[in-house]
């Protein structure tokens, strides 16, 4: 049987979405292929028995599997060309990988993956991380909440990728509690600088922040908490927010000037931080905030045009 092989990605997280792909840990039994000399690519099936299926429960655990692959032959190459992921993964006798992938034959057990990463081994956070983002995905839409905010603090790879995409891009929230959900977990005490800074590319990206809705509810609350932590960081980690609240408030909005302004003042007002406060920081920034010094010193100056007009 032919089954086409495409370039499948490193990211699993997408596949959560999709309810008809099943996702699966195996164990690779066996690698047959040949390369091509013309064009550098090796290709062939790959057998593997299942450990440990994620979504559904078929096929059961020590089912035998295999599915067809196309990599680059050259080892280099591959390392250079990671954006498929059959060029990283291990393809190897014994050794892991976690899947995405669809029946081509299901009663001869051939799939074709989607996508596909090459866990250490079964206690490889990130197999943890996959079966919890199936299990908050499974639940009904009024349970999910809870689960999606803990995974935004508590998760560290596809766990909190999966909860800051079913917040934002796919929807899975309400807007305004999408913003209040990502802004609980920017405030925790259990995420780091680098953590907050993450979640915040969700919290200023459509849907979640849209310039065309103007000062609204979920637009005045995204920009408080880039505003909130922009005055309370250190200085030395201030730049990230700063850059953030400046690529969301200052992008020309229009080709009148006029109306720019109309609507970047708008934006700057809704800001739920005490003016002294924000002139203060950026003032302080403008002096040492390095190569944000320029963002720093035009956003000052909105902010106290704004307050003034």
């Amino acid at each position: 049987m032919f089954v086409a092989v495409n370039h499948i990605s490193p990211d699993l997280v997408p596949a959560i979405f999709d309810p008809a792909l099943g996702l699966a840990l195996l164990r690779v039994t066996g690698v047959e292929g040949t390369v091509d000399a013309v064009t550098g690519i090796e290709s062939g099936v790959v057998k593997a028995t299942v450990v440990r299926t994620l979504r559904p429960d078929t096929p059961a655990p020590g089912a035998p599997v295999s599915f067809p692959f196309a990599r680059l032959a050259n080892e280099e190459l591959r390392f250079r060309n990671g954006a498929n992921a059959w060029n990283t993964l291990r393809l190897e006798k014994d050794a892991l990988l976690l899947v995405a992938w669809a029946a081509a034959d299901a009663s001869r057990g051939v799939f074709s993956l989607t996508a596909a990463s090459s866990p250490a081994s079964d206690a490889d956070p990130e197999i943890a991380e996959i079966r919890e983002a199936v299990e908050i995905h499974a639940l009904a839409a009024a349970s999910r909440p809870p689960r999606l905010s803990k995974a935004m603090i508590d998760g560290k790879g596809s766990l909190r990728r999966y909860a800051c995409a079913a917040v934002g891009p796919r929807g899975l929230v309400p807007r305004a509690e999408g913003v209040r959900m990502l802004s609980d977990a920017i405030a925790s005490p259990k995420t780091g600088l680098d953590d907050d800074l993450f979640l915040a590319d969700t919290l200023i990206a459509p849907p979640l922040f849209d310039s065309a809705k103007g000062p609204d509810a979920p637009n005045a609350a995204v920009l408080t908490t880039l505003a909130c932590e922009l005055v309370t960081a250190k200085p030395a980690d201030a730049g990230g927010w700063l850059r953030d609240l400046y690529g969301i408030v200052m992008p020309e909005l229009d080709n009148d000037p006029e109306e720019d302004w109309t609507k970047r003042r708008a934006l700057l007002r809704a800001v739920g931080v005490p003016f002294k406060k924000m002139d203060d920081r950026l003032r302080e920034l403008s002096r040492t905030s390095g190569q944000d010094i320029p963002l720093a010193v035009k956003l000052q100056e909105a902010l106290a045009k704004a307050w003034k007009d």
